[in-house]
């Protein structure tokens, strides 16, 4: 059974050998490379240990920690802090799948953090490279009001099986999997070669709906229907087959080729399951039932929001705050606060004081969401006012958190090999514009619209999935490469009804805040009653 008393239990064991053993075989690899060792082999190397390159930079690197469904401990999150301190630039970016980042880490320091993080009982092993990466999870596991069952027993069941496992180290390309506990979906399943929504059967049963081959990505592909209804004990041996099955099938000569959608495209839902069937008979475990489901649209309800009662003691912003950035738990008397860092960015003083506040107001624990958000659950309602104080106090404070303000960036060309433009620093930009102007950043009518932004086609900022997404590229202009943005519209994948945003127009990079501004305003003054800004713009493209 899903219990949600057993969801706090610890993914990894602190201190986790195998992290630490790591450490010490990266400084051999590198010792080794240095001394005209072969590079290719320190890159494959690196990456299944979540070390990424930095660009322009041969001597510093990106670290990547994978945070198994966004949970993570007050004293992992205090050793991550300090990590950053001593070892990084003094700031972390939290990803869109849950993971946080150090980058600008000196080659020699590299084995320091990884041992640092194994004291915790943190790994960033398989945060990168052609392997099975982070299993992302809804941020609310436990808390949600709308929950059908808490997601993280299984969620870690799953992580403890796929991490180092032989089946998982060589595959064509990454490897996604997402839990969500609710037809709201916060985890996104239509966009991950594995995505499991929680449900309950006719006999009460716990278990999932199943969705299979989706991803983003220059060729956006939503993900088709694998399974009605797994149960839940039978989701490890699923994702091994489907793993499996990747493997063996996955395109391995074109990397532009190589996701699991791919594979699904030749063989079609029904092929893909008849191929993870037999690979259930070869694993010596029969699968459980893999069909298409069908049946009316799951229309994802709405959160509550947080008590708006006034609050003695608050100070000025107190009441928009709260509206916008905390909601109400099932728990009576409780609120999960939603803190958005400007574009995932979080100095570690920031961190710090966010540590402290789990540890005095909340349960000692934090998540993360896919949007970048740091959750901290468990605040009681009258808390709430001197939570706020404190995040204002360090710069985490402004509202919005679960508005249009809360701009999604991914880290952009500052660091990032891929990156045609600075697509962090236009989030940050966008989020102060709508910040500033709190009749589009902060206005109810607008609470389901996502902005997003990518510095390039691959959708680290899930711009694919936005209701206004906005893709980096370059045009020449008087024989210099000037950095546009391609506008993309209509974006959504929670539900089961997913839609791939709709490229519209392309304009400069200094022109993009004026042109959502616009779009805002085209969509309030001509959509219909009740229509959402996804449905005014699908109803708009069909006309």
């Amino acid at each position: 059974m899903l219990q949600a008393d057993d969801g706090d239990a610890p993914v990894l064991a602190a201190p986790d050998e195998d992290t630490l053993l790591d450490a010490e075989h990266f400084a051999a690899e590198a010792a080794a490379w240095q001394a005209g060792g072969d590079p290719d082999r320190f890159r494959q190397f690196r990456l299944v240990h979540g070390i990424y390159g930095i660009r322009g930079r041969e001597d510093e690197f990106m670290i990547r920690v994978k945070l198994p469904y966004g949970q993570v401990t007050r004293r992992q999150w205090s050793a991550m802090a300090q990590c950053a301190s001593a070892c990084a630039d003094g700031r972390v970016h939290l990803t869109t799948r849950q993971c946080i980042q150090y980058h600008h880490v000196p080659l020699p320091q590299v084995p320091e953090v990884l041992r640092r993080l194994g004291d915790a009982g943190l790994t960033t092993r398989e945060a990168c490279g052609n392997a099975v990466r982070n299993v992302t999870g809804c941020p609310l596991a436990g808390v949600c009001p709308l929950q059908v069952a808490d997601i993280r027993p299984v969620a870690r069941a799953l992580v403890r099986h796929l991490l180092r496992h032989p089946a998982a180290q060589d595959l064509p390309r990454k490897f996604k999997i997402s839990f969500s506990g609710c037809a709201r979906d916060c985890a996104l399943a239509r966009i991950h070669d594995l995505g499991f929504v929680a449900m309950v059967d006719a006999q009460g049963r716990p278990g999932f709906r199943v969705w299979a081959a989706g991803g983003l990505g220059a060729a956006p592909h939503p993900a088709v229907p694998l399974a009605s209804f797994v149960p839940a004990e039978r989701v490890p041996v699923l994702a091994e087959a489907a793993v499996r099955v990747f493997s063996r099938l996955g395109n391995r000569s074109n990397r532009n080729r190589a996701r699991l959608k791919f594979v699904a495209d030749q063989l079609g839902a029904t092929g893909l399951r008849a191929e993870l069937a037999a690979e259930g008979v070869r694993m010596g475990c029969a699968l459980p039932a893999l069909e298409d489901f069908s049946g009316p649209e799951l229309r994802p309800p709405t959160l509550p929001a947080a008590m708006t009662a006034s609050a003695p003691d608050a100070r000025p912003g107190f009441e928009a705050w709260r509206q916008t950035s905390t909601v109400r738990q099932t728990q009576p008397g409780f609120a999960a606060v939603f803190v958005a860092p400007p574009a995932g960015n979080l100095a570690a003083a920031e961190m710090e004081t966010l540590a402290m506040l789990s540890g005095r107001f909340g349960d000692g624990r934090l998540r993360l969401a896919l949007s970048q958000d740091v959750v901290v659950p468990w605040v009681r309602e009258r808390d709430l006012p001197e939570v706020h104080a404190a995040l204002w106090r360090v710069g985490l404070g402004a509202p919005g958190a679960l508005r249009a303000a809360n701009v999604t960036g991914c880290p952009g060309a500052a660091t990032c090999n891929l990156a045609l433009t600075a697509s962090n620093s236009l989030a940050r930009e966008l989020r102060r514009v709508l910040l500033e102007r709190p009749e589009y950043g902060l206005a109810d009518d607008l609470e389901d619209l996502r902005i997003k932004v990518s510095g390039c086609p691959n959708s680290c900022g899930h711009h694919v999935v936005a209701g206004i997404g906005l893709q980096g590229g370059a045009t020449g202009v008087g024989g210099r490469d000037v950095p546009m943005y391609r506008i993309l519209l209509g974006g959504d994948a929670t539900g089961e009804q997913a839609h791939m945003a709709v490229p519209v127009t392309q304009v400069p990079a200094a022109n993009v805040p004026q042109a959502v501004l616009r779009i805002i305003d085209l969509y309030r003054a001509n959509r219909q009653p009740e229509e959402s800004f996804g449905r005014w713009v699908r109803r708009r493209l069909d006309a």
